[in-house]
């Protein structure tokens, strides 16, 4: 499923659909609280700074564990300063700059790949609680939308596993296991 953000209102309906895919999914309202938070602060910074964009829901049947999946991208000018953003000390002329690295928090993955040529993409992840109903945890493939998203997690993984090399795209990529988060 897409949502174009192109006003106000569909930044709204985008944390509204999250929250209603993520109770689908049988995720607790706290974590539906968490998805639905994430998704509207990095679609609200699509919308604001890059003037509009999308954001794509996606299921992952087939990884291990299973995983919502959301995209948001935007043709923007790109993060300037990803790395200070995403390690707390960047500081926005017209916010506190917390948005992204707090978005970051609330998802099991988080991928970013930002360039002044390409605008951003966000690419988050949320695991499948365990308590999810059986027909879900045994689907092989069950998707909300096209398959490139499943494809790109697939060559994340990949890229993971390969020797590292420099891009001009400034890219960032986490996985957030914390101690305050709940098993799955």
């Amino acid at each position: 499923m897409r949502i174009r953000l192109e006003a106000e209102e569909d930044v709204v309906a985008a944390r509204r659909k999250a929250r209603a895919i993520a109770a689908g999914f049988g995720f607790s309202t706290l974590d539906q609280t968490r998805i639905a938070s994430a998704v509207s602060e990095i679609a609200r910074n699509a919308f604001e700074y890059a003037f509009g964009g999308e954001v794509t829901f996606a299921f992952d049947g087939a990884s291990k564990p299973q995983a919502l999946l959301i995209d948001v991208r935007d043709q923007g000018p790109g993060i300037r300063d990803l790395e200070s953003v995403l390690d707390g000390t960047y500081r926005s002329s017209t916010g506190m700059g917390r948005g992204i690295a707090g978005s970051r928090r609330l998802m099991d993955r988080c991928d970013i790949e930002s360039s002044a040529e390409r605008g951003t993409a966000v690419a988050m992840a949320r695991f499948l609680p365990r308590t999810a109903p059986k027909w879900q945890r045994r689907a092989s493939t069950r998707s909300c939308a096209a398959s490139s998203s499943k494809t790109r997690w697939a060559d994340a993984r990949a890229a993971r596993r390969a020797p590292k090399t420099r891009h001009a795209a400034r890219s960032t990529k986490c996985s957030n296991r914390t101690a305050n988060s709940s098993p799955r």
